[in-house]
């Protein structure tokens, strides 16, 4: 049998071999015919193939071209004969599943603290009425959010309006910072049974110098039996 220089089959050297093999006996076979009128033809090759000579060739050249990249292929195929491994490829890296000690990222907690109120801010807050032996009375909480305590004896005041009109005053006394609170209770000028529209305000002079002036009044219905 006809080897390559790999050791494959030479598939283009068989071909063609049986090519020229066959051209011989077609010729025998015609110089025979021709005294007898029959063409002769062996039992494994039709009369009439229907293929071009260069076809053939053209086939066989394909096919040994095919032989040879196979060949090739093989001849440098790894250790065991598995595919080849690209060089240079970045490797894989084992990723750690969650709970298995891997480290996650930290999560910003949804609900931040707020940033502090630099300064002093006085908040109206908790608002109550009363009425007793027909004296009414306002008490008011007053808050201190800001970082820096109110001292008393500012002339801070708490301003009671009913319906519009000024009803009653109070001074506010010391607050603690960050939050604190005190109670100031507002005697009223006069008392009227009814549904009143009540408004409250904190330092209504603007004596203290808050870090926010916009929270200082609260309004809110309220109603007497006096």
């Amino acid at each position: 049998m006809i080897r390559d220089a790999h050791g494959a089959p030479d598939l283009a050297e068989l071909v063609l071999a049986d090519a020229r093999v066959r051209g011989k006996r077609a010729q025998g076979g015609t110089a025979s015919g021709t005294a007898s009128g029959t063409a002769w033809a062996p039992a494994s090759v039709p009369t009439s193939t229907g293929h071009d000579p260069r076809s053939i060739l053209i086939l066989a050249i394909v096919v040994a071209t095919l032989a040879m990249v196979i060949a090739w292929t093989a001849s440098f195929g790894g250790d065991d004969g598995g595919p080849l491994e690209a060089t240079g490829s970045t490797p894989k890296q084992d990723v750690a599943p969650a709970g298995a000690g891997a480290t996650l990222p930290a999560t910003p907690a949804a609900d931040a603290a707020p940033a502090p109120i630099v300064g002093i801010d006085l908040q109206v807050g908790r608002v109550t009425t009363s009425v007793s032996a027909g004296q009414a009375t306002v008490r008011v909480g007053v808050r201190n959010a800001g970082t820096l305590p109110h001292a008393g004896g500012t002339g801070a005041q708490l301003l009671v309006l009913l319906d519009g009109a000024r009803v009653g005053a109070s001074g506010i006394g010391a607050i603690a910072a960050n939050g604190a609170a005190t109670v100031v209770d507002v005697p009223l000028y006069s008392c009227s049974s009814g549904a009143h529209s009540l408004v409250v305000v904190a330092d209504v002079a603007g004596v203290v110098r808050e870090a926010d002036e916009r929270n200082n009044a609260q309004a809110l219905p309220t109603s007497f039996s006096c």
